[in-house]
């Protein structure tokens, strides 16, 4: 028995539009339950029709709008909805995913992403009823179990599209060590290609990003009482798993997601998590002002919460943060607040880690004594052996500044011995161990161990990437050839570490690097760089010289002020036995004092009052941009909705039209119109209504939805694309849209008439304040098309949009079609 096509309800407010819809769906094979612009009429169609799946705009006629339909349909009649709308703002996307969507397609549309919002939306349907996902947690267990790191990033690169060659260049590895991981990956997956494995993956992705949606992911009340934000937990888990990674744009994407998910739980303490990692990252990139910003910001987010294990995490990143900078005040004081919350938590490693960064600061504050007795506490407290790896380290650096010569020695070594039991994830501390053992040998005459110990640990530092680790290692290495007689060898080291120092900023190491330099320099009587670095030594150790004075000087003030504080109290004393005479006098500078505060009084209230009418203005100005950006998203909103109803025209011209070149001109003006659309959706979904685009992201998408479009299934393109990092003005990115439009559908076109597959390319590229569109073919050549004899009305278009960015025009065809437009 043959099974009856599943039939859509329309709620759609643009009759054009609907029609579009519908006769697009028929065509597709589905049946029509009704097609309505009123959401009170939508409720009776689903009561007398009862279709299998309803698309919803949002923004309907009626006492109910698509939002208040979906609610409905969600708990009385239990079918798949799916929105489709020009809306895509924050807000709109937190309403709608409270009803909590099958799907969510943004206008204008096309027919395959009608086509696969509404297969999986039937499909996802399908399967909840029957209980289970098929395929769907064996697949996930294999992504997050049993892929390596490293065969995730090959997994992410050929999921790009990228060759092997690529993939190589990308991961710095051989051909075949690429294809090596991707038969790993096919074994892994069960899959037996490249396209069945990547199939896989993006459907486990697409299913996962709907049951994310609908708040289906499965959870016992057991973790859910464990871990309040299980879905922040896993994302951060993901970011653990890249941080060190190469793909910083994977990175920042993570961040991105990290930062939404905190903002659907509506809570201070998600925030304040995200604020943490973000902070870890600035740290990770040597930025560490933005490091101490970003905590600050989640200490702000945490004030209040009992998650006392984050809380004190928070603290003793700052204590890292502060330390480039000098302040060991500051260090103590994060290293002591962590410590003081860790108490709070049944964690002594926490505990430990606190007294460790505490014990830190006293070492940097010049007290050895203290710093060893609060690393032997954090000693006794770390159980586990790995982690007893910091205050046994430290207590050999302490030992060392008292000049306790076998105490340093036996801690170095034990240190060194854990960080190398505890292998690779060990290695940049066992690389701070062998900088710091170095450190000590060259300050005790021992260059050529000092030599030994230091390069070991620049080569692992080179590995990690962290500037501040790395600088210690350089300056360590160039030290150990200064005591050997060697300034020429020290200087390259000398040279990467004033690259670092002047990264991090820190004042102490830059003059220590600058003058360490010139030493070297001097030696060697290379007269032309000591006039240049002497000159920034110079200056360096002025600014620390007053740094320094300015500290003293604070201290002597305050010291000042205590004894004059002393002083006032013995006088006060005194008066006390003083005669009437001398009563009267103090009720007389009691009243200069009280007059005193009047005046002041008085100035406060007028600084008040001023400071309330600057508030009242700023409320206004604040209103008004907030109106003005709103104002700016409706247009763009309209500008959308009015492209798809010109889109919607022609299509519904075309199935009136028989005529091969009227029907070609059509699907090209849709098109063209398709191009425009994508700008103003882009426009539409950023935060803040800025005048430029990404071109890259512009035209990646561009160029896909054409291949996708133009392409049959018989041919096999190969698209290949290089897009700098370049943001354009709108009124630029339109005409350059339309261009690459028409270039693009030309090669398509044309290029692989009669032939089963080819190659592509599509770049855009920005040199010396010019930018080069390039579109080329390997196919038989179609830059006849461009010449000023063709008279076609995509020529003549190319021509006029090339004139309008004031750029030329410039046609190859000796292998291929290859058109440059600069501008």
């Amino acid at each position: 028995m043959q099974t009856a096509a599943p039939s859509i309800l329309i709620v759609e407010d643009e009759a054009l539009v609907a029609t579009e819809i519908e006769l697009t769906l028929r065509r597709l094979g589905y049946r029509i339950a009704g097609s309505t612009p009123n959401g009170d009429e939508a409720l009776d169609l689903l009561v007398n029709r009862r279709p299998d799946l309803a698309l919803l705009d949002i923004n309907v006629k009626g006492t109910k709008n698509g939002i208040d339909l979906a609610h409905h349909i969600r708990d009385r009649h239990k079918i798949p909805f799916v929105f489709l709308t020009a809306y895509s703002d924050r807000n709109t996307l937190s309403a709608a995913g409270q009803t909590l969507p099958y799907g969510y397609i943004v206008k204008p549309f096309n027919e395959r992403d009608l086509l696969s919002a509404i297969e999986l939306a039937l499909h996802k349907h399908a399967s909840e009823k029957e209980g289970d996902l098929p395929g769907l947690n064996k697949l996930n267990g294999k992504l997050a179990n049993d892929l390596t790191p490293r065969e995730y990033e090959v997994l992410c690169h050929l999921d790009k599209g990228l060759t092997y060659q690529q993939v190589s260049d990308e991961l710095d590895v051989s051909i075949n060590t690429v294809k090596t991981y991707q038969k790993s990956l096919f074994a892994k997956l069960g899959a037996n290609s490249r396209l069945a494995c990547l199939r896989l993956v993006r459907k486990l992705m697409v299913l996962l990003a709907m049951l994310f949606c609908s708040g289906l992911l499965a959870q016992t009340e057991a973790e859910a009482e464990a871990d309040p934000y299980p879905e922040m937990t896993e994302v951060r888990d993901r970011l653990h798993s890249i941080r060190r990674g190469p793909d910083t744009a994977l990175i920042v994407r993570t961040l991105d997601t990290l930062h939404k998910i905190a903002e659907q739980y509506g809570k201070d303490e998600p925030l304040g998590v995200y604020h943490f990692e973000l902070a870890r990252m600035q740290m990770r990139r040597g930025n560490y002002a933005a490091a101490r910003a970003d905590s600050h910001t989640a200490l702000e987010y945490l004030r209040g919460s009992e998650n006392y294990s984050q809380i004190s995490a928070v603290h003793s990143n700052l204590a890292h943060y502060y330390s480039p900078t000098g302040n060991y005040d500051k260090v103590f004081e994060h290293g002591q607040a962590s410590y003081e919350a860790a108490r709070k938590t049944s964690d002594k490693s926490i505990q430990g880690d606190g007294l460790n960064t505490m014990a830190i600061a006293k070492r940097r504050m010049k007290d050895p004594e203290g710093a060893i007795e609060y690393f032997r506490r954090s000693e006794k407290l770390l159980e586990d052996h790995g982690r007893k790896f910091n205050p046994i380290v430290n207590l050999a650096a302490c030992f060392g500044d008292l000049g306790q010569h076998d105490s340093t020695i036996y801690y170095y070594e034990k240190s060194i011995e854990i960080a190398r039991a505890q292998g690779v994830t060990f290695r940049p501390r066992l690389a701070l161990s062998l900088t710091n053992f170095a450190q000590y040998y060259s300050s005790n005459s021992q260059p050529e161990k000092a030599l030994e110990l230091a390069r070991e640990a620049n080569v692992i530092f080179s590995e990690v990437g962290n500037p501040n680790q790395q600088l210690a290692s350089e300056h360590a290495i160039a030290n150990a050839y200064e005591e050997l007689g060697q300034p020429e060898r020290a200087l390259p080291h000398l040279w990467r570490a004033r690259k670092l120092v002047d990264q991090i900023g820190h004042l102490e190491s830059q003059v220590q690097v600058y003058g360490q330099m010139l030493t070297s320099l001097v030696k060697i009587s290379n007269n032309d760089s000591i006039n240049h670095y002497l000159a920034i030594y110079l200056d360096y150790n002025d600014s620390l010289t007053v740094r320094k004075r300015n500290e003293a000087m604070s201290e002597m003030e305050t010291r000042f002020n205590l004894k004059e504080k002393e002083e006032e109290i013995s006088r006060l004393e005194l008066e006390e036995k003083l005669s009437s005479a001398s009563l009267r006098r103090q009720r007389w500078i009691i009243g200069l004092t009280l007059a005193g505060l009047a005046v002041t009084g008085t100035l406060l209230w007028f600084v008040s009052r001023q400071r309330r009418r600057i508030s009242v203005q700023n409320e206004i100005i604040a209103t008004s941009l907030a109106e003005k950006d709103t104002l700016l998203k409706e247009i763009h909103h309209r500008v959308k909705n009015n492209l798809q109803i010109i889109s919607s025209l022609l299509s519904l011209q075309s199935n009136y039209v028989e005529d091969p070149t009227a029907l070609n001109a059509l699907q090209m003006g849709r098109s063209r119109v398709r191009s425009m659309a994508i700008i103003h959706q882009g426009l539409y979904l950023q935060d803040s209504v800025t005048p430029t685009i990404p071109a890259k992201d512009y035209l990646e998408r561009l160029t896909g939805e054409l291949l996708a479009s133009y392409a049959g299934p018989e041919t096999k393109i190969e698209l290949i694309t290089d897009f700098d990092e370049v943001s354009i003005d709108i009124d630029r990115l339109i005409p350059l849209g339309l261009i690459a439009n028409e270039l693009v559908t030309n090669s398509i076109k044309y290029a692989y008439q009669n032939r089963s597959s080819g190659q592509l390319w599509v770049s855009l590229k920005r040199e010396h304040k010019l930018t080069t569109l390039r579109v080329a073919d390997d196919g038989p050549g179609s830059g006849q098309l461009l010449t000023d004899a063709t008279d076609s009305f995509g020529t003549l278009l190319i021509q006029t949009l090339t004139k309008q960015l004031q750029g030329r025009l410039e046609v190859s065809v000796e292998k291929g079609t290859d058109v440059r437009v600069i501008f």
